[in-house]
C-alpha cells in the first residue's frame, strides 16, 4: 500500500484511466464463464462456425452429447452468451458466429485459460 493513499492498492489502472479498468472487467466477465470460454477456444482454431456446431462441440466436451443437452446449449448460446460476446465486439453472430476480434489482455488470458482447462 503507498503511505499517500491508505486504503487504496499501488497496482491497477488510476482513476482516470476508467477505460483500462473497464477493458479487465469485461475480460473477466466474459472469461468467467467457462461455455464462454470453450466457445472462444474452439473459434479461436476455426474462426467460425454455425450455433449447432459450437453447441455440438461444447456437448462432446463437456461429456454430454445428448440432444437435450445440446439443445439447452443451443438456448443458452442463442440468449446468453453469443450476445453479450458480441456486445463486446468478439464475436459476430449472423448465419455462423465469427470471430471477430480478441483484443491483446483477452487473447492473454484466454491463452493462460487454455494451459489450464483445454478441453479435448
Amino acid at each position: 500500500m503507498s503511505s499517500d493513499s491508505p486504503g487504496k492498492p499501488d497496482f491497477g489502472p488510476e482513476d482516470g484511466d476508467q477505460a483500462s479498468r473497464h477493458d479487465l472487467d469485461t475480460v473477466m466477465e466474459l472469461l468467467a464463464d467457462r461455455r464462454r470460454r470453450y466457445v472462444l477456444y474452439y473459434l479461436q482454431e476455426e474462426g467460425s462456425a454455425d450455433v449447432a456446431e459450437l453447441a455440438e462441440q461444447l456437448a462432446r466436451w463437456e461429456g454430454e452429447r445428448s440432444e437435450k443437452h445440446r439443445q439447452r446449449i443451443t438456448t443458452e448460446l442463442y440468449h446468453k452468451h453469443l450476445p453479450k460476446m458480441g456486445e463486446q465486439g468478439i464475436v459476430e453472430v449472423g448465419d455462423e458466429v465469427q470471430f471477430v476480434d480478441l483484443t491483446p489482455p483477452l487473447e492473454e488470458y484466454l491463452d493462460l485459460a487454455a494451459k489450464q482447462e483445454r478441453p479435448l
